[in-house]
């Protein structure tokens, strides 16, 4: 009986430890890339050119980083994001660590709001203040 107890003990520590530990120092990314940039509140008016690339990459930790490179100059902006339900469906919430030209907001915090239009797809909020319209969509390995 003795043993069995022990046993018991060592299995249910070995596989709780185990399960915790997968996600320990997980640096798996998602990275949604800039695919269509419409101007003003035609939303289907998208330029055949984008007049910069932009990406978003998304931690499993709920880091971001934002990459821009725009006439061979590439800047980043990074911090947290969580995805949140709305009323008229879901969204990831930006939250960047200072105040950097990279947000794209209507607010003019530290924040940045995309809508999430399905898993492959994500479509920016700032259009709502007459900012671009701006689609990005999930990189596919």
């Amino acid at each position: 009986m003795k043993f069995f107890v022990i046993a018991l003990v060592m299995l249910i520590t070995f596989a709780c430890g185990e399960k915790s530990t997968t996600n320990v120092g997980s640096t798996e990314l998602q990275t949604y890339n800039l695919t269509a940039m419409s101007s003003g509140q035609i939303v289907g008016d998208t330029n055949n050119a984008l007049e910069w690339e932009e990406a978003y990459m998304l931690g499993e930790d709920f880091s971001f980083e934002k990459v821009r490179v725009r006439d061979g100059e590439t800047i980043t902006a990074s911090g947290n994001y969580e995805r949140k339900a709305m009323d008229d469906g879901e969204y990831l919430i930006l939250n960047y660590e200072k105040a950097h030209p990279l947000i794209g907001n209507c607010s003019g915090d530290y924040t940045e709001t995309l809508r999430i239009v399905d898993e492959t797809k994500l479509q920016g909020t700032w259009i709502a203040c007459d900012g671009p319209a701006l689609t990005y969509t999930l990189k596919v390995n």
